[in-house]
């Protein structure tokens, strides 16, 4: 049998020799980058990652699973990762101007990032978020968002349905985690929801240790539980407990249900900053034992009590919780 391969989707290469007698094989041809579009190359699971990935300008589509054994691969200008059923695990990618192409499946795994991509956020199920109600979500929420922040894009979405967790989902300053963009509200159609199985701070915002100030998170489209009404003081839909908060400041929260904990929100902030130039906005606190709580700490050393000033409330419920929709304990106002 002949084949004459038309050397534009098929090509023909040489696998062996044997005697007079050379053998070829048909392959999809790779498409070289023209000014009229990107490059496009199917990569082979019978060759690595990084021996594949070297061109600029071009389209990868990963239709196996690689293993960079721990190594870092520099991704090419202006390339786009595009995923069907294929994965990269294990080592890091760094990007340059690139682009995730996905749906919501697993694609990587204990992977690092660096450079630059281009996409606007992370998806929590390219790490293996499932929002069936069953299934464990901390090691996937955590590797998306550390993605998210050493890909300089820092936002981290999930899709509808309900995401069981044992820990806590830390975020740091600049942050944002949520689910997609306008899917439900707070109020009527159905959120994405996040359900702590232990008593711990559902979302945690991790003050820096340089100033431990935490500014710019940003946290949306969310319904956030415990399922239950347990008063321990870590049960908490989002918030965080100790002496090393020192204020928080220019954080966005939208369309967010908190319903079933202790404290919907409750922050203790220790010291003379405070809680100012907040957004609040849809946000329904409902059915908790307490609403929204900052409780201050003031050493008694010369060391004021926090401030609240110039937060913004649009549109946000406080009501139907067993002892009190809003607590405001040892802090100030300006």
């Amino acid at each position: 049998i002949e084949n004459h391969p038309d050397g534009e989707d098929l090509t023909s290469v040489e696998l062996a020799s044997v005697g007079n007698t050379k053998y070829k094989v048909l392959k999809f041809a790779d498409r070289n980058y023209t000014q009229d579009g990107m490059g496009y190359v199917i990569l082979r699971k019978n060759k690595t990652f990084a021996e594949q990935v070297t061109k600029s300008n071009t389209i990868y589509e990963i239709r196996y699973d690689f293993d960079l054994n721990g190594a870092t691969i520099n991704l090419p200008a202006n390339s786009v990762l595009k995923f069907e059923g294929g994965s990269i695990k294990n080592g890091t990618l760094n990007g340059s101007n690139t682009v995730i192409e996905a749906s919501n499946v697993k694609i990587f795994k204990q992977l690092n990032a660096g450079g630059s991509f281009v996409n606007s956020f992370i998806d929590a199920s390219w790490f293996g978020a499932i929002g069936d109600n069953n299934t464990l979500n901390d090691t996937a929420f955590a590797e998306a968002i550390q993605f998210s922040i050493e890909s300089h894009i820092y936002d981290c979405k999930v899709g509808k349905g309900t995401y069981l967790i044992n820990d806590s989902i830390e975020l740091s300053s600049n942050c944002s985690f949520g689910g997609y963009d306008s899917q439900g509200n707070a109020y009527y159609a159905p959120l994405p929801v996040i359900k702590s199985l232990n008593d711990s701070i559902t979302i945690a915002l991790v003050p820096p240790t340089s100033n431990g100030i935490i500014t710019n998170v940003s946290i949306h489209d969310l319904g956030i539980t415990h399922g239950n009404f347990n008063d321990n003081i870590n049960n908490i839909g989002i918030g965080y407990v100790g002496e090393d908060l020192k204020g928080i400041q220019r954080c966005r929260f939208k369309n967010l249900l908190l319903q079933e904990n202790n404290h919907g929100f409750y922050f203790n902030i220790y010291g003379g900053d405070g809680f100012a130039y907040n957004a609040f906005e849809s946000v329904n606190t409902t059915w908790n034992n307490c609403g929204f709580t900052i409780v201050g700490i003031s050493s008694g050393s010369g060391i004021s009590t926090p401030y609240i000033n110039l937060n913004n409330w649009t549109n946000c419920v406080f009501s139907n919780n067993k002892f009190y929709g809003i607590l405001l304990d040892t802090v100030r106002t300006t």
